[in-house]
């Protein structure tokens, strides 16, 4: 009578180990990809809510019959036309901002700039200066014609390239 081995010889659970092991990491490259990819969107769709807060400000203004005061909205904390500021908003910070969360915003009041620090930047590139942010602020821009015509938007200070 011969005796069969029931179950995996070591060779085979080692083989099953190791396919799972590189699907693994398979999984987890692609699921920081994506991860990446959602703060990049996230950071892009509070864009998009600040530049709907600025023409928000200038409406409400003309609805007032007011005149807008571009220079006031050009020095302004851009997220304080929000409803509701987004939960990694840091504040206002002038000095020290290196020293900050990443995956935040905050609000440089000297240079009136509105910096976001990404976290995951596997696939962002450095500004010129070698650090990795995203800065914007308010521009504002008189008419090309003799209109003399001002208009404000919420402008990348230095293009920048993530993904």
């Amino acid at each position: 009578m011969k005796y069969r081995q029931a179950g995996f010889s070591l060779l085979e659970a080692m083989v099953a180990a190791s396919m799972l092991a590189i699907f693994a990491g398979l999984l987890l490259n692609r699921m920081h990809y994506y991860q990446e990819m959602a703060e990049k969107t996230n950071m892009e769709a509070t864009v998009k809510a600040l530049q709907s807060g600025l023409r928000y400000e200038m409406a409400r203004a003309l609805m007032a019959g007011q005149e807008i005061d571009y220079q006031r909205l050009a020095n302004e904390n851009p997220m304080n036309w929000l409803d509701q500021k987004p939960p990694n908003y840091l504040g206002e910070f002038s000095h020290n901002a290196e020293s900050l969360t990443r995956g935040a915003w905050y609000f440089d009041p000297h240079n009136r700039e509105l910096v976001y620090l990404p976290a995951l930047d596997g696939h962002f590139v450095p500004d010129r200066k070698g650090q990795i942010r995203v800065r914007y602020r308010v521009e504002l821009r008189a008419g090309k014609d003799a209109s003399g015509i001002v208009t404000a938007r919420l402008k990348e200070i230095e293009a920048y390239t993530w993904f």
